[in-house]
């Protein structure tokens, strides 16, 4: 009897305060009963003659998941958004800095920004001073960005992405300029499809698992540049004309993925560079045009770990492979070697060994291989030695650099063809050379056909002139065996400029 009385009981009790909660306003109930009853996400305009007319002051009244639509305009910055919102640009409105300080500061996760110019910063390095600096997991998509020190600055924010976004540097010195995006400690951020011009570095540092897709970087220091950083996929980059296309430095487990590294020649000028970083995958490149095309420094670090080099297109460089003599343990197979001034360089002293040169049968095609292939298996029956007497000489002698591509250094290198006793030890032997060259993954976009018949009715026109002006002079000058700068080059059918 007592315990049906106890359930009567519980019954009319839990009955009552569903009655008094029902008849509660949302407005006194406890905050999460609240937001789930009577909260629904706004959208805030901003703009002239709109409920707001000031950026800030819609993004300090706007709740999470609001979205704040700021049409076209100039809005003074800075900004700084602390909630998680999306602030979106229609009509691409400006953000103007007034030449100080950071313009735009996301502080909250899940915060997105997009769609505006983004412009006059502050230029203080030791402030970094940026366009958009991110301090929390966001998106940051389709601005433009201009006349600032630093573009996007990305600091502890795992999972950020970066994305569609065109950054144009200060017209400064190289070391006084900002990097154009930098990722720091800031695992698995996406970067991908952005377009720099004139800044310092794209720069990941200390990150794990970063996904750089699809940008173009030019007129820059580094194209882009890893720092003590792990588990990155690099894909898709066109990394062109900066002082270094590509540099990997303390890092590990980095795989470069179908990049167009091309016209890089500053002091250093690598299309791609590799100090004392394990793991590497570079594969399906093309690297071209650059004063080095690959350098290995202490690469790989750990004593146990190799570095895997295959199916690169690494054409018409200064010097194709360059290495630190104690380099070891990488592997190279089915890359296409096509007139680089120099294939293989060695830059100092020393004992230069342990590297495969033949991967399970397979090596790698060399443009001035001169043995044959008697079989027709397109792999040669004699082993492809590198060596040049000339190049060894400048080794020692960097004044006689003077002389590449002239006579002199014909008559060396087959002086020493002639007389074995001149022959230096070769810097690489290829076991199972390519006799045809390896076809490059990497499709090109051709340029349009009007743009190309004009350029090649200038190239005749040119072509007339010069030889006009050298049947006067009486001199046949010697065409360069590297494509002038501007110049198109074929490469399997498709183009790249340098």
């Amino acid at each position: 009897m007592a315990r049906a009385t106890l359930r009567a009981i519980s019954i009319v009790a839990a009955g009552w305060w569903m009655v008094m909660v029902a008849a509660t306003p949302a407005s006194a109930l406890p905050s999460t009963q609240a937001a789930a009853t009577a909260w629904v996400p706004r959208t805030i305009d901003v703009g002239a003659g709109r409920p707001f007319e000031d950026i800030s002051a819609a993004v300090t009244a706007a709740r999470d998941g609001d979205t704040v639509v700021v049409h076209g305009g100039v809005y003074a910055g800075p900004l700084v958004v602390e909630r998680r919102i999306t602030v979106v640009g229609v009509d691409q409105p400006v953000i103007d800095g007034g030449g100080s300080g950071t313009v735009v500061q996301l502080r909250a996760a899940g915060a997105r920004f997009g769609g505006f110019a983004v412009r006059n910063g502050g230029d203080r390095l030791d402030e970094e001073d940026a366009a958009v600096a991110v301090y929390a997991p966001a998106v940051v998509e389709n601005n433009v960005i201009t006349e600032v020190l630093f573009g996007i600055d990305v600091q502890r924010a795992p999972g950020s992405v970066i994305t569609n976004n065109r950054v144009t540097g200060r017209d400064l010195p190289i070391p006084r300029r900002g990097d154009a995006i930098r990722v720091w400690e800031s695992a698995g951020t996406r970067v991908e499809r952005n377009r720099i011009d004139r800044a310092r570095d794209v720069v990941i540092w200390f990150s794990k698992n970063v996904t750089v897709a699809d940008n173009t970087v030019a007129h820059s220091r580094y194209g882009l540049h890893f720092m003590y950083a792990a588990g990155s996929h690099v894909t898709g980059n066109h990394l062109d004309r900066n002082a270094v296309g590509a540099f990997a430095m303390y890092s590990s487990d980095l795989r470069y993925e179908r990049n167009l590294l091309t016209g890089n020649h500053g002091p250093s000028g690598y299309g791609l560079a590799l100090k004392e970083s394990s793991r590497i995958v570079i594969v399906d490149n093309i690297i071209a045009g650059n004063r080095t095309g690959i350098y290995f420094d202490n690469s790989p670090l750990e004593p146990d770990a190799f570095n895997e080099v295959a199916r690169n297109t690494i054409a018409y460089n200064d010097v194709g492979l360059a290495f630190v003599p104690s380099v070891k343990r990488n592997r190279f197979t089915a890359n296409r070697f096509e007139e680089n001034m120099q294939q293989v360089a060695v830059v100092a002293s020393g004992t230069f060994e342990g590297n495969d040169w033949t991967v399970d049968g397979v090596g790698n095609y060399w443009s001035d291989y001169s043995g044959f292939d008697a079989d027709g298996d397109h792999i040669g029956d004699v082993p492809h030695a590198e060596s040049s007497l000339f190049h060894s000489l400048l080794a020692d002698h960097p004044a006689l650099r003077l002389f590449s591509l002239s006579p002199a250094q014909s008559t060396v290198d087959l002086a020493a063809r002639a007389f074995p006793i001149f022959r230096p030890l070769p810097t690489l032997v290829d076991d199972a050379p390519l006799t045809h060259a390896p076809r490059s993954s990497i499709v090109l976009a051709r340029p349009s056909a009007g743009p190309l018949l004009a350029e090649s009715a200038a190239c005749v026109a040119l072509a007339l002139a010069v030889a006009a002006w050298g049947r006067r002079l009486g001199d046949a000058g010697r065409a360069p065996a590297v494509p002038p700068a501007g110049a198109w080059t074929a490469i399997d059918g498709a183009r790249w400029r340098s």
